[in-house]
């Protein structure tokens, strides 16, 4: 086979941006593709790193703010405060909003403290 045959073979075969697959875990150890214009060139970067920038971090459907000694950005620690996460609590849903983790059942309230509240 020769070069131009190699060449057309990986342009046949390429694909666009939305026919990629989407990454199962987005928060832990993929890689993003960015733009440096410094460097002029494309660079990659673990996705992690681009959430920990920020306080917030989308882990099990919620924004989290993760305490200070927990690291695990996939994953809901004790003492993380979590913020619009919908929980079944035996059959009666709930939607906390600025709960404090206390490590157990996920699914339930009085696995969670209450630290903020929304006022009108």
């Amino acid at each position: 086979m020769s070069a131009i045959d190699d060449v057309l073979s990986i342009l046949a075969s390429s694909k666009s941006i939305l026919d990629l697959p989407t990454a199962s875990n987005p928060l832990s150890t993929d890689w993003a593709v960015i733009w440096n214009n410094t460097a002029e060139r494309a660079e990659k970067i673990r996705l992690s790193s681009i959430s920990s920038a920020s306080p917030w971090v989308w882990i099990e459907n919620s924004f989290v703010v993760k305490d200070a000694g927990n690291f695990d950005n996939t994953a809901l620690e004790t003492n993380d405060k979590v913020y619009f996460k919908q929980i079944s609590n035996s059959g009666d849903p709930l939607t906390l909003v600025g709960h404090t983790y206390n490590g157990g059942d996920k699914t339930l309230e009085t696995s969670y403290t209450q630290n903020q509240a929304i006022t009108t």
